[in-house]
């Protein structure tokens, strides 16, 4: 095939939309099901040499993932160029923890075009002092009326951080949606999971960095998805799609890294900027 980064997926779009639309009373019109995407997210290590180029990866858990993904992956990630990464002034050698989405975008009525969509670098600890950490991050309350009609998804935010380790600012990024309704309802699912996000949020409490390079800023970023599902959902399991309804994308002034939200690995807390900087597109132009 001609551009493996483009491949089509044919898939029963029928089937991934009805996966979609579980606990949503009223079906969706064609147009809102013509959106519907499917995505996988993907972690593992990359390994960078001092010059910026890529010595090899390793996905976890590869044999959970399809062939014909783990293809694109092996042709595409190898080929991407680092900004060096500087110790003492001195360019080293980098392994780090990566995480990327995959997205299947419909063409047609039965297929997707597969790219990578987004690719997250770094790990978390809760021992790290170089970094803002969690302090208090108590869980928003699911909206009642959302939860009656089976609304559900992802709110993708980050926060600004004061030296106290309190939120002195934040900001939706994008909403993702895993159930399916009217554009009224959707519009109205986004609002409500953003609202309780939000609410909750402004409450956090968090540690500010005690050491690193950036130990005397006035405030830290961090970004933190709230995932909001029902009692009875099954996680997805690793290595498989996922039909979903990606919302707008939208950035703070305060934290233009270049990462796509989505791409972060599962909940927790995620530092914005540092890390690894790639130059190259994610797929072919």
């Amino acid at each position: 095939m001609k551009n493996a980064c483009r491949m089509l997926l044919v898939v029963s779009l029928l089937g991934l939309v009805a996966t979609a639309t579980a606990g949503i009373r009223r079906m969706a019109p064609e147009s809102v099901r013509n959106q519907v995407e499917v995505s996988m997210l993907l972690t593992g290590t990359i390994d960078i040499e001092p010059d910026g180029s890529v010595s090899g990866y390793v996905l976890d858990d590869r044999e959970k993932v399809p062939d014909y993904v783990a293809a694109i992956l092996d042709r595409r990630v190898p080929a991407w160029r680092f900004e060096p990464t500087l110790r003492d002034g001195q360019a080293v050698p980098v392994r780090s923890p990566m995480s990327l989405r995959m997205v299947g975008s419909p063409v047609g009525e039965d297929s997707f075009q597969l790219s990578i969509t987004g690719v997250s670098f770094g790990g978390y600890s809760d021992e790290a002092t170089d970094y803002v950490t969690r302090d208090r991050l108590d869980p928003p309350s699911y909206p009642v009326a959302m939860a009656r009609i089976g609304g559900k998804g992802i709110v993708y935010l980050v926060l600004q951080i004061d030296r106290e380790g309190r939120v002195a600012d934040l900001f939706v990024e994008q909403v993702n949606l895993t159930s399916l309704g009217t554009e009224d309802q959707m519009a109205k699912i986004r609002e409500q999971l953003s609202k309780a996000a939000t609410e909750a949020a402004w409450k956090w409490t968090f540690h500010p960095p005690t050491s690193g390079e950036s130990v005397d800023d006035e405030h830290w970023a961090v970004r933190v998805p709230v995932e909001f599902t029902l009692y009875d959902d099954k996680p997805v399991a690793y290595g498989q799609w996922e039909a979903y309804l990606p919302g707008p994308r939208a950035a703070a002034a305060w934290a233009q890294d270049g990462v796509s939200p989505d791409a972060i690995a599962g909940s927790g807390l995620h530092p914005v900027g540092g890390g690894l900087k790639l130059l190259t597109p994610l797929q072919d132009g």
